[in-house]
C-alpha cells in the first residue's frame, strides 16, 4: 500500500516538474493571433506556448451582448451599425442617427432640389441617390419657431407672407403690407 502512495505522489511531483521545465522563449514580436479559446496572444509562439489552437489572424473579435433591435447609426468611420450598443462595442464615435448615407457617382453641379425629407440637395441625382422623393425645385424652406399670426405682407419677391417673422425666416425684405 505504501508503495502504490509512493507511485502516486512521485508521479504527480515528476508532472509538477515537467509542467515547471516547459519555458516558452517566444519574441516580443506584436503579430497578434486569436487562439481557440477566444483570447489575443502577442504572436504565434505565445499562444502555442498556452497550449491553445489557431482561431484566426489577428485580434480576436470583441465580444458584446448587445440587443437586437435594429435602430440604426451611422459611426465616424462611414459604417452603419444595427444599433448604439454595437457601435460603441466597436469603439466608433457615432456620426449621426440613422443610416449612412450613400455613396452615388452623381455630378457635383448644383442645382438644388428640395426632398420631401424637407432637406435641400445639390442636386437631383443625390436626392434620389438617397431614396428621397422631390417636392419642389430649389432650396427648401426655411423652418422657423414663428407664431400662427396672420398679418400678411408682401415681399420683395412677389410672396405674401402670412407674418414679418415668416418673411424675414426666409431672408426677404418688406415690399408693403397687406397681400402682393
Amino acid at each position: 500500500m505504501q508503495s502504490v502512495l509512493f507511485l502516486a505522489i512521485a508521479s504527480c511531483v515528476l508532472a509538477m516538474v515537467r509542467a515547471q521545465a516547459t519555458v516558452c522563449a517566444c519574441p516580443f514580436s506584436w503579430m497578434p493571433v486569436c487562439g481557440s479559446n477566444g483570447v489575443t496572444y502577442g504572436n504565434t509562439c505565445q499562444m502555442k506556448c498556452a497550449d491553445v489552437t489557431l482561431k484566426s489572424e489577428g485580434v480576436c473579435p470583441k465580444v458584446c451582448p448587445c440587443p437586437r433591435n435594429y435602430q440604426p447609426v451611422c459611426g465616424a468611420d462611414g459604417t452603419t451599425y444595427g444599433n448604439r450598443c454595437l457601435l460603441d462595442c466597436q469603439n466608433v464615435v457615432m456620426k449621426s442617427e440613422g443610416e449612412c448615407p450613400k455613396e452615388c457617382p452623381c455630378p457635383r453641379d448644383y442645382r438644388p432640389v428640395c426632398g420631401e425629407d424637407g432637406v435641400t440637395y445639390s442636386n437631383r441625382c443625390l436626392l434620389e441617390c438617397q431614396g428621397v422623393r422631390m417636392k419642389s425645385n430649389g432650396q427648401c424652406p426655411k423652418l422657423c419657431p414663428c407664431p400662427r399670426i396672420y398679418t400678411p405682407m408682401c415681399g420683395k419677391d412677389g410672396v405674401t407672407y402670412n407674418n414679418r417673422c415668416l418673411m424675414d425666416c426666409q431672408g426677404v425684405e418688406l415690399g408693403y403690407f397687406g397681400q402682393c
